[in-house]
């Protein structure tokens, strides 16, 4: 054998090469917790924001996301701009719109267990129009709710639900 050719065959190597054994780990940028999400369990931003949104795996607090709608909040998503449709409606229009909507669902939580506290948004904002948030006693109460309602059809709308931590119901109505 050709002695240059037995030293190549020594030089050539057949596997990965070894892993360092001591690895450095660049820190981790800890992000400020996003106050908003805080509060409300929703963000404008929602996968845009820059703040840390901590997202529970279960609490005894429902959110069914965009659930209320009426008739102004529905013009609303087809032109956010245009809010003058509010004055075509007398609010006992929209008081009666929402006793339909109350007596209709807040029958179908409470199946599933007490309820501590029922709050639906009529905010304007996007992220918060027709939020349907529901505290019930437990837990367990909460898990049977979101399995029986996730995902089922209300008024032609898909629902969908998340557990939310709502600290003080105080500080998140605005």
């Amino acid at each position: 054998m050709d002695p240059e050719l037995s030293l190549l065959t020594i030089t050539v190597s057949t596997h990965n090469p070894f892993a360092p054994i001591q690895v450095t780990v660049a820190p981790s940028i800890e992000r400020p917790v996003c106050s908003f999400y805080l509060k409300t369990g929703v963000c404008r931003y929602n996968e845009r924001c820059h703040r840390t949104h901590n997202k529970p795996d279960i609490t005894n607090t429902l959110l069914a996301v965009n659930m209320y709608s009426n008739f102004e909040m529905q013009y609303g998503l087809d032109d956010e701009y245009d809010f003058d449709i509010g004055l075509e409606f007398e609010d006992s229009e929209r008081y009666e719109n929402f006793k339909d909507f109350y007596y209709d669902v807040l029958p179908e939580f409470q199946r599933f267990g007490r309820i501590i506290m029922f709050k639906v948004c009529s905010n304007s904002e996007i992220h918060l129009r027709g939020n349907v948030y529901v505290q019930y006693e437990t837990d367990y109460q909460a898990m049977q709710a979101y399995k029986a309602l996730n995902t089922r059809y209300y008024a032609g709308r898909m629902v969908q639900c998340q557990f939310v931590n709502i600290p003080s119901w105080s500080a998140a109505i605005c």
